[in-house]
């Protein structure tokens, strides 16, 4: 699962085999060891027990949780749904949650490993 973030959004993007853990097990949880020996944590967790998306950020872990909606049981079964879109309203402006998944690079060459067919390239 990879990370990208800037000033107001999080966005992850979610592999094949990512994809089938998260359907197996709703859940997803990644760790990055820093050399500091501190470590930055971030989880994606399906609740059927939620109506909507939450994100907590709690000693170093980022946390989101969604709900086991249509939209999301869509996205989880269906190869052509690419992502999942969600949108917070703060005291500082919007903030946006990404996830979607991991299709391969345009400008890379060769085959990457991992990674759902582009829905255009599918024809």
């Amino acid at each position: 699962m990879k990370l990208r973030t800037d000033g107001h959004s999080l966005r992850l993007r979610i592999g094949r085999s990512e994809m089938e853990q998260l359907q197996k097990e709703n859940r997803l949880s990644t760790a990055l060891h820093l050399p500091d020996e501190h470590t930055f944590r971030y989880s994606l967790m399906i609740s059927p027990k939620l109506a909507q998306p939450e994100i907590t950020f709690n000693s170093g872990h980022i946390s989101i949780h969604l709900p086991k909606g249509e939209k999301e049981k869509k996205w989880l079964t269906d190869e052509n749904e690419e992502g999942l879109y969600y949108d917070f309203l703060l005291p500082s402006g919007k903030f946006q949650i990404r996830i979607e998944k991991d299709f391969p690079c345009l400008h890379k060459s060769g085959r990457q490993k991992d990674v759902f067919d582009r829905p255009s390239q599918k024809k």
